[in-house]
């Protein structure tokens, strides 16, 4: 979530405000080089209430993430996921080892102090985190004028949910209709005036805009004209 201190974190890195430190930083260099992506940030902690080690991996761009889980189940890489904390755990050793006399070294070799047993290490997009901070700006006076300058009768009303926009018509006939109109594109190109005023890393385009149609029928009718519902 946006109000998270991680991602709070992964922030400031994007604004150059904090630099990762050893071997975090040289990981995140290694895994651009490896896998042609944008790392922001790399940290470690522990999992609750064992107190399991976790490395965590946030990419930049969604695009890069995805290219970290499986097509068809749809968890992650477990091959990656190896090669990673392999990978880390050598860059650990070497960074504890750098500071110490020839005879240290022989005696502490294996002690990195950091658990790295059934470390767990997963991935995560800034992208996407601040797509949510962005659309969590626009004010509800602002779509209320997006609806007012789309002046069409039928629109019920839009929500806005985070930057995710949905379109109400009052009904499901309406909704099918609306399918032969441009109504689309004149909702993306005025909702992306709104959405860029916000956009500092400029993460969204005309193109990318998440945006759906629904009707009022539908939402009494399933949904029980509840919000918590429909966003559930």
């Amino acid at each position: 979530m946006p109000s998270d201190r991680d991602y709070k974190i992964t922030k400031s890195i994007k604004h150059g405000k904090r630099v990762l430190d050893s071997p975090y930083y040289e990981l995140a260099q290694w895994i651009k080089s490896e896998f042609h992506v944008v790392v922001l940030n790399v940290y470690y902690d522990l999992i609750k209430p064992e107190n399991r080690p976790r490395l965590n991996i946030v990419f930049e761009f969604q695009n890069d993430n995805a290219k970290f889980y499986n097509d068809q189940l749809g968890g992650y890489n477990e091959e990656k996921q190896k090669i990673i904390a392999t990978k880390f755990i050598e860059l650990l050793r070497d960074s504890r080892l750098k500071d110490k006399k020839w005879y240290q070294r022989i005696i502490d070799r294996i002690d990195t102090g950091i658990d790295t047993r059934n470390m767990w290490v997963t991935f995560s997009s800034f992208e996407k985190i601040a797509k949510q901070e962005i659309g969590g700006k626009i004010s509800e006076i602002e779509i209320k004028k997006l609806k007012e300058k789309l002046n069409d009768k039928n629109i019920w009303k839009i929500s806005n949910f985070s930057g995710f926009l949905t379109l109400f018509y009052y009904t499901e006939d309406q909704v099918i209709k609306s399918k032969d109109t441009d109504i689309d594109q004149k909702l993306r190109e005025e909702f992306y005036e709104i959405i860029r005023q916000y956009d500092e890393f400029k993460y969204f385009t005309k193109d990318n805009l998440q945006i759906t149609f629904d009707s009022k029928e539908n939402f009494d009718k399933n949904y029980e004209s509840n919000w918590y519902y429909y966003y559930k």
